[in-house]
């Protein structure tokens, strides 16, 4: 099980991350940085440079609400929805375009879904109350919220039709556009357990899916890792679901460059995924 932190007697959650200093500052969250100068002034001060460690669990089911990550890229967080039985399944990803926990902001006072480090990098880590006092004053800040609701409720939707619906390998495709166009590199540090708990599937389907796009020449792997060798074919492999989650979205999706590791990929810009049939 992934997992990588403790519960407190109090319920909170013994996170690893240690404090670090600014190497990104704001400009490595897009959510953050969107911002109107004078917003960020009045945040600034409660902002705490902290470092994800992969697999960390920042927090689960039950456990009170204290603070919201804005990950600053590469780092990504996925949403984890669990069941008593132990069995999960990814419903949306953070990364430097939001933040993971905003939904706190609203009033939740405990969290429904784990959050766990699927990309290491560093956050930004803000107490909930001082974005609540932000949020509630109106202005930009509220508007940028909002605009991330609605992202995180279009994502969190039609990743629970592709999972009931989609093939695992279409899946599996979705899933691995969502983590390119959020690091930015290639070569994704992520295991067969990995995706199983992501996706919600037994281990040796997702060996199975992963070996017919590494035949097909779409990806590479080792042992804890993986390489996209062609976005192209990537694309025109995914379901639907992908195209719909990328319209969604508030932002400018952030497709990598040509070249992201040794390997040259077959690239296209944004405005050409609508067009994949």
């Amino acid at each position: 099980m992934l997992d990588g932190s403790e519960f407190l007697d109090s319920g909170a959650l013994t996170i690893r991350c240690s404090v670090i200093q600014y190497t990104k500052g704001i400009t490595g969250n897009r959510l953050l940085s969107s911002l109107p100068s004078r917003t960020v002034e009045r945040l600034q001060p409660s902002l705490i440079p902290v470092m994800l460690q992969q697999h960390e669990t920042l927090y689960r089911p039950g456990t009170p609400v204290i603070c919201v990550y804005f990950p600053l890229r590469p780092a990504v967080i996925s949403i984890l929805a669990s069941t008593t039985d132990g069995k999960s399944v990814a419903v949306a990803m953070a990364g430097s375009e939001s933040a993971a926990g905003i939904e706190a902001i609203l009033g939740q006072r405990e969290f429904v879904n784990s959050a766990v480090v699927q990309f290491p990098g560093e956050a930004l880590k803000v107490e909930v109350q001082d974005l609540r006092r932000e949020f509630q004053s109106g202005g930009e800040f509220q508007d940028r919220v909002l605009d991330h609701f609605r992202y995180f409720l279009t994502e969190a939707s039609q990743s629970a039709a592709c999972n009931r619906i989609h093939q695992l390998q279409q899946r599996l495709c979705r899933w691995l556009l969502g983590m390119l166009n959020r690091v930015g590199t290639a070569e994704l540090p992520v295991t067969h357990e990995m995706l199983s708990y992501s996706l919600g599937t037994p281990r040796s389907e997702i060996t199975l899916a992963a070996c017919a796009l590494r035949k097909a020449g779409v990806i590479e792997y080792k042992r804890g890792s993986i390489l996209i060798l062609d976005r192209a074919k990537l694309e025109s492999t995914v379901c639907e679901c992908y195209r719909v989650i990328v319209r969604a979205a508030p932002w400018e999706v952030q497709t990598p460059p040509r070249v992201l590791t040794s390997r040259i990929l077959q690239y296209r810009p944004p405005a050409q995924i609508s067009q994949v049939s």
